[in-house]
């Protein structure tokens, strides 16, 4: 399984009413409160033979 996990503290909170890019609250997010993507989630447990890397992108490219 490979997951992400959003914090949703005030600035994030603001950023999503004001209806910022997912591109900026990623950013902030990560910068921020540690957020992570889902990709290198991923392609981390994939480094360690948790899963495959076509696996990994099978999943991420839903998104």
């Amino acid at each position: 399984m490979i997951s992400e996990i959003l914090v949703l503290d005030e600035t994030v909170s603001k950023m999503v009413a004001d209806e910022a890019s997912k591109y900026d609250i990623a950013r902030y997010a990560q910068e921020h409160t540690g957020y992570e993507p889902m990709i290198v989630d991923g392609i981390k447990k994939a480094l360690h033979g948790i899963t495959t890397l076509d696996e990994v992108l099978r999943v991420t490219r839903e998104l």
